[in-house]
């Protein structure tokens, strides 16, 4: 088996590609990735053992001279697509969102190459709805999403959560971060680069909880912020503020998340039962991160914190409402669970075989 895969522009949809294309590899079958080399996923496959093939793709934006530029772009990215697909001969081609997919997938289409569409958010980004006519199928993460596609959909959930399902705990992060595992633990993180805006809250939260013995609190303040933001907050033994963690080897340990509501961070709470607090970030195409919160809250395995109604004092108050009541924050991890997929990546290669079968 053969299989190519393509995505790109943000790593809630790239990270999904690289974690089923590692399980592939595991499996013994081939794997190539289609990006934009100047874009992360160059880099990211790479580091990974993924062969990666380049092509120009670049997302429609700007004015109309750079518009129409763009749009030449992508139409020279689809012979670059056929030519690698000639080449390469996959079996069959799996789009994980971004506009650098198009090309890929349209080629597929013109050569009868079965494609499949991975959507990890609750409302589909724009690329894979058109996208749609040239696939046979879409793998969901969320089941009110299944609706939105005119295709075959299946409700099978993100690779990143079989990866953070199958994680083992390891008290060596414990150790580097000077915690201890006898005292519950919240994480705060706003993806791996921070938000500004939630960091500015966080300076008051922090003067707030700098005396708490019995809740332990690690703030991840993003790399881009860490070293202009850090000597305006206030630490102690029990408040830790970092520029970065690998978040899901802290997770096994972490009693509540306070986190945006990107996929990717998504996948892998639920699939680990951490019950959180999630605050989505307004400045993300379709509002996706709302509506991804929201479909959580309604399933009661999340609370959801809009970013306009965020207080120093409110974030407090909603922490200590899942610590301090053990009964709510359980449940709230048993509904998390339930939503998970923890056998995203083994079901999706299941019907990768059935599609190249048929």
């Amino acid at each position: 088996m053969k299989v190519c895969l393509s995505a790109g522009g943000t790593g809630g949809h790239i990270y999904p590609a690289i974690a089923f294309g590692e399980a592939c590899l595991k499996r013994d079958w081939e794997v190539i990735y289609v990006g934009n080399a100047s874009n992360m996923e160059g880099a990211l496959t790479k580091k990974h053992g993924i062969a990666f093939r380049g092509i120009s793709a670049k997302s429609i934006t700007g004015n109309p001279v750079q518009k129409l530029y763009r749009i030449g772009l992508q139409v020279f990215s689809i012979v670059q697509s056929l030519g690698i697909l000639l080449k390469e001969k996959p079996d069959i081609v799996i789009g994980f969102g971004g506009f650098v997919t198009a090309p890929i997938v349209i080629a597929s289409y013109l050569l009868r190459i079965p494609v499949l569409l991975h959507e990890q958010n609750a409302i589909p980004g724009k690329a894979n709805l058109k996208l749609q006519s040239f696939a046979k199928g879409v793998v969901t993460c969320y089941p009110t999403t299944e609706s939105l596609f005119r295709i075959k959909t299946r409700f099978l959930g993100n690779p990143r959560a079989t990866i953070a399902s199958e994680n083992k705990k390891n008290p060596y992060i414990l150790n580097q971060l000077n915690l201890d595992e006898s005292k519950p633990l919240v994480l705060i993180v706003m993806g791996s680069l921070g938000s500004l805006s939630v960091n500015e809250i966080l300076i008051e939260f922090s003067k707030l909880v700098e005396h708490s013995t019995d809740i332990q609190y690690v703030i991840v303040l993003g790399r881009r912020f860490y070293t202009t933001m850090i000597e305006k907050f206030s630490t102690s033994t029990h408040v830790h503020v970092i520029d970065y963690v690998e978040q899901i080897d802290l997770l096994p340990y972490v009693d509540v998340m306070v986190a945006r509501a990107g996929a990717t961070s998504a996948a892998e709470m639920l699939a680990m039962g951490v019950p959180s607090i999630l605050i989505p970030s307004p400045f993300v195409p379709n509002d996706h991160q709302r509506h991804n919160a929201l479909v959580l809250e309604q399933s009661h395995a999340s609370m959801m914190l809009e970013e306009k109604d965020l207080d120093a004092q409110t974030l407090k108050s909603k922490i200590e409402s899942l610590v301090y009541h053990p009964q709510v924050k359980e449940q709230m991890s048993i509904n998390a669970r339930k939503l998970a997929k923890p056998h995203a990546i083994e079901e999706m290669m299941a019907w990768v075989e059935d599609m190249v079968k048929s």
